[in-house]
């Protein structure tokens, strides 16, 4: 539901923004602000634990995700809506909007604030373990800033405006937060 709002607008938003967490570590990208911890979800899900011949770990959980541990990393993937993969769409757009100030109405960016603190709490209490708000505020604050590193022109941010309106769509959002799900990234447009 979520991410089929976004599909509508612009798949290439994230790419760039994908490419460079895929490029550190698949954790990053299974976990997009780092506060799952991966060996603690297996630990305590040891039971729903499978091994193939290859050696590749893969859990599903209650809720449907799939998590597989890889000698790369881990990757999880969500059949409804990727948290993870949100995520990276609120973090693009809010560096977007960091670098351009005008690429959101002032009401805009209030909406846009309210909808990422309640993504950002969603995202913190789906966390395995559990985390605390402000972390998840302080590991997105730190993805935001690296993406405002890469010091983009505003003309070439004129297509994040096309994807601002369905993360303002509150009612959108409320059956995606309705129930904690871990984060994770896959599929991700």
């Amino acid at each position: 539901m979520g991410l089929r709002i976004l599909a509508k607008a612009c798949s290439c938003l994230a790419t760039g923004f994908l490419l460079v967490l895929v490029a550190t570590t698949s954790s990053a990208f299974a976990d997009p602000l780092g506060l799952v911890d991966y060996p603690a979800l297996f630990e305590r899900h040891a039971d729903r634990v499978t091994v193939s011949s290859d050696g590749v770990e893969t859990l599903v959980l209650p809720s449907g995700i799939t998590v597989r541990h890889t000698n790369k990393g881990y990757v999880g993937t969500d059949p409804t809506d990727a948290i993870g993969c949100l995520t990276y769409f609120f973090v693009e757009i809010d560096a977007a909007a960091r670098i351009c100030p005008s690429l959101m109405s002032k009401e805009e960016a209030r909406a846009f604030a309210d909808q990422r603190s309640r993504l950002l709490g969603f995202y913190a209490k789906s966390a395995f373990p559990p985390a605390a708000a402000n972390k998840a505020s302080e590991a997105y604050e730190a993805a935001v800033a690296k993406v405002v590193q890469r010091g983009r022109s505003c003309s070439k941010l004129e297509n994040v405006r096309m994807m601002v309106p369905g993360l303002l769509e509150k009612e959108r959002f409320d059956e995606l937060f309705a129930s904690p799900k871990l984060p994770v990234s896959n599929p991700c447009l």
